[in-house]
């Protein structure tokens, strides 16, 4: 019996235990989990039920987490295990105008959504209860008259948005002092951080437009007193004192800046403003107001947005360079420097893009001398960044070993050997043979951390570029999977044969002309080969032959000089094949490609098109790199063709005439220089004394081929209301092509029209326009004034590829040929196809189908 007795305490105390271990599990469970369950309405759409959340502590964007639901008849529940609060949006369940909302661990929400609003019950339900009391007082508010925040009409409507916005944080006041008692305090501080952040926002916001009318108005002096007493008040006080995460950190990135404008008297004109150098007083005031977690929301929105993107991204910045080290070197909260990095990243990977700007550097050889990209201006310059006892890095040595071999004598290539060495244990690469040459040059070793390896985005070896004679980026250096971002192949795989097939584009593209000019005796002609200027001259009494550079820079087709210059004339008969292409802008690789591929010339620039008839229906001129080359080739073939029955047709498009006039917005930076090397002004190069401007002159603007009309823009409204013939309309245009000036202001009102510039035939684009697009009465107007079928143009591009408009009575022919989406139309009998440069053909359509449609 005593044993018995004795027994029961202790089986007692091991139950009373158990319950203990069972509860503080059961508790342990609560506060890992969080439950949310929806009771929906009887007509809910099933397909919107979804619920998606993030960590609460979350690091600018990242990815939302999707979460299933269970579903037993009207009511839907989800668990989210997580130690630590997340941010759920529900949105898709409770409407678009709902909250993405802050839950914790342990929290048990049931929501009700059978009646008109939401009703919430449960554990911790009273943080939802209250924020519903809210917006509901909020709701009542009258409103401001002027009901947009991000735009202020007078300090008048900034007042009544400022006192709007101190009543709706009265009412948040309210709420939470009536409810402090039901909120954890990380709730209580989330919600009223969260809800003060945003009303200061629209309040700065309000503050910023009031800001810009005053200081236009010159009455900036105001701006102090009127920040002091509204934007800088206790309640933005309170937020700044707070530590936690807030949502919306452009607010705190924009008080900061205000402040600092506070600091000058809201005077942006001070040059300090006006500079990157802002932005180092903009993060020191930023250490002083904010700590924790609100201050690294500041900082990180500071040098990523408003500093990596705004000012990198554009040119390096030795400020944003400088609060970037002193940011890393600070190692509290990882995460968010992990971010920094990696949009740091970003930024420097798209400033090594192809045809961007390659970033200066300054670098020393093994011999001790010093240079500078600068130095390597007009040259095509390979870098090859290497790292010393690298198998990979021997591999791509011996890769470009055998590029450059092709260029030993020519200093026009430079290899750059860039040695990224952390012990600098100055070793020479042992599989790159300089021996004498100038043009493979190896630097002493340098540290992952120097400059050039942060500016050109080293975070692998090797890595190779290519630069052009501007400076820009040709090749990206990355060849990993991740960042495959190289248009040519890895060197290592094809042996170079690539990158060799591109230097010698590359090196074609900084040699230029040859430009000619006629004196009364002599024709003077001009070429430049990289940084030399080569003259000559030859008599006129003799036939002059020159030598034209292709696309490759060992490659050159013949031009025979013409001895007479005739303007066109307006109208042909149409031949059985026509090839029509426009819009090559320099281009020659494409044109050459789309006139070999579809046999109009063949690989030694003859012409094999027969009695077919090639139409180029205008700009010829700007953004490419090989205008003159075009241009000669044209030229050339126009005699050829003749020759074998055949026809060239060179139709003037805007850009033609926008260089004849010296309007050379959009010439490629490779002419400007060129003509300061020649030393000549550029609108000498295509005057009336020059051959290329001569024949130039001698081409119309609108041709008539057959029944088709052949224009670069567009035939207006205007055009159509002109009553004179295509043969006029050239005529009156050809005295005016370098004096365009002149033409729009003339009394005369068809040569006015002509160069209008929605109503000429080379600027207008209507047929395309979406909003003022050309009518069908007006597209038949023209056919019949003209007597055509359809109406064949360049000028604006619609499309990829070749397109019909208007039941096929409009084609336009403009493609991308910088983006290697060349097309032309081919014209056989009846058919009309698009062509591209492999010699593909697509029925585009023929007479027969379209009559019958």
């Amino acid at each position: 019996m005593k044993r018995i007795l004795i027994f029961l305490p202790m089986l007692t105390c091991m139950l009373s235990v158990g319950k203990s271990d069972l509860r503080q599990k059961d508790t342990e469970e609560k506060e890992s989990k969080i439950i949310v369950e929806v009771e929906l309405p009887k007509d809910f759409k099933r397909t919107s039920i979804l619920l998606s959340s993030i960590p609460a502590d979350y690091v600018r964007r990242p990815t939302w987490q999707e979460h299933r639901p269970e579903i037993k008849g009207d009511f839907v529940k989800w668990t989210i295990f997580s130690d630590s609060a997340r941010i759920v949006d529900l949105r898709r369940v409770l409407g678009r105008g709902s909250q993405i909302q802050f839950y914790e661990p342990g929290d048990s929400i049931h929501i009700d959504l059978k009646n008109v609003k939401p009703v919430y019950s449960g554990r911790n339900a009273d943080k939802f209860i209250m924020l519903e009391e809210m917006f509901a007082k909020t709701a009542l508010l009258a409103a401001p008259r002027n009901p947009r925040f991000s735009r202020t009409d007078s300090l008048q409507d900034y007042l009544e948005w400022s006192n709007y916005l101190n009543a709706k944080e009265a009412i948040m006041d309210e709420a939470l002092t009536a409810y402090q008692d039901r909120l954890t305090p990380i709730a209580f501080d989330h919600v009223k951080a969260e809800t003060i952040v945003e009303i200061e926002y629209e309040r700065l916001m309000k503050f910023g437009a009031l800001a810009g009318k005053l200081i236009y108005e010159g009455a900036e002096g105001k701006l102090g007193d009127i920040f002091d007493s509204t934007a800088n008040n206790k309640h933005a006080q309170w937020l700044h004192a707070y530590t936690g995460k807030v949502g919306n950190a452009y607010y705190l990135y924009d008080f900061v800046r205000k402040s600092v404008q506070r600091q000058y008297n809201f005077n942006t004109t001070q040059d300090i403003l006006q500079t990157t150098g802002r932005k180092i007083l903009y993060a020191d005031l930023a250490k002083k107001i904010y700590k924790g977690r609100l201050l690294e929301e500041c900082m990180m929105y500071l040098l990523t947005s408003q500093g990596l993107k705004e000012h990198t991204l554009k040119e390096n910045s030795p400020e944003i360079d400088t609060l970037l080290t002193a940011y890393y070197a600070q190692p509290e909260y990882p995460d968010y420097k992990q971010y920094v990095r990696d949009y740091e990243k970003r930024i420097r990977r798209a400033k090594v893009s192809a045809d961007t700007n390659a970033p200066d550097f300054s670098l020393q050889l093994l011999n001790g001398q010093w240079v500078d990209k600068q130095l390597f201006k007009r040259k095509v310059v390979i870098l090859n960044f290497v790292m010393p006892d690298s198998k990979d890095c021997d591999e791509m040595n011996n890769a470009l070993e055998k590029v450059m071999y092709n260029f030993e004598k020519d200093t026009n290539v430079v290899l750059l050997s860039i040695v990224v060495d952390q012990d600098k244990r100055g070793e020479i690469l042992r599989t790159l043979t300089y021996g004498s040459y100038s043009n493979k040059l190896q630097t002493r070793p340098l540290d992952k951390a120097s400059p050039i390896s942060k500016y050109y985005c080293i975070y692998s070896f090797p890595q190779v570029f290519l630069l052009d004679g501007e400076g820009k980026f040709v090749y990206n250096g990355n060849f990993d999977t991740e960042h495959k971002t190289n248009k040519l192949p890895d060197p290592r795989k094809d042996g170079g044969k690539q990158l060799l097939k591109e230097i010698y584009g590359q090196l074609a593209f900084l040699n230029d002309g040859p430009y000619i000019t006629h004196t009364k005796d002599s024709v003077i002609t001009i070429v430049v080969r990289s940084q030399a200027v080569i003259r000559d001259s030859y008599t006129k009494s003799g036939t002059v032959q020159l030598k034209v550079q292709t696309d490759v820079s060992n490659e050159e087709f013949p031009v025979v000089l013409k001895k007479l210059h005739k303007e066109e004339p307006s109208q042909y008969a149409r031949p059985e094949k026509l090839f029509v292409l426009s819009d090559i802008e320099g281009n020659f690789d494409a044109l050459r490609k789309l006139l070999q591929a579809n046999n109009v010339i063949d690989d030694r620039y003859n012409w094999i098109f027969g009695a077919g008839h090639l139409v180029f229906a205008g700009d010829m001129f700007d953004r490419g790199k090989q205008v003159t080359e075009c241009l000669w080739l044209i030229y050339s073939l126009e005699q050829k063709a003749k020759d074998a029955g055949g026809y060239v047709h060179f139709i003037l498009g805007n850009h033609e005439i926008m260089n004849l006039n010296g309007d050379l917005r959009y010439l490629q930076q490779k002419y400007r220089e060129n003509v300061t090397l020649m030393k000549l002004p550029y609108q000498n190069l295509y005057d009336e004394n020059s051959e290329l401007g001569m024949w130039l002159r001698t081409k119309n603007i609108m041709e008539k081929i057959g029944d088709l009309l052949f224009v670069h823009g567009g035939i207006s409204r205007e055009m159509n209301a002109l009553d004179i013939s295509i043969s006029e309309i050239n005529s009156m245009a050809r005295p005016f092509y370098s004096k365009d000036s002149l033409a729009i202001k003339s009394s005369n009102k068809a040569v006015a029209s002509i160069y209008g510039k929605n109503s000429s035939p080379f600027w207008n684009r209507e047929y395309y326009h979406p909003s003022r697009k050309t009518s069908e009465a007006i597209l038949d107007s023209t056919l019949r004034k003209f007597d055509v079928s359809r109406v064949i143009t360049g000028h604006t591009i619609v499309a990829k590829e070749i397109s019909s408009h208007y039941n096929g009575r409009v084609i336009n022919i403009d493609t991308k040929h910088s983006n290697g989406e060349s097309e032309a139309l081919l014209i056989e009998g009846n058919s009309y196809y698009s062509v591209d440069s492999r010699g593909k053909r697509e029925l585009l359509f023929n007479k027969a189908s379209v009559a019958k449609k």
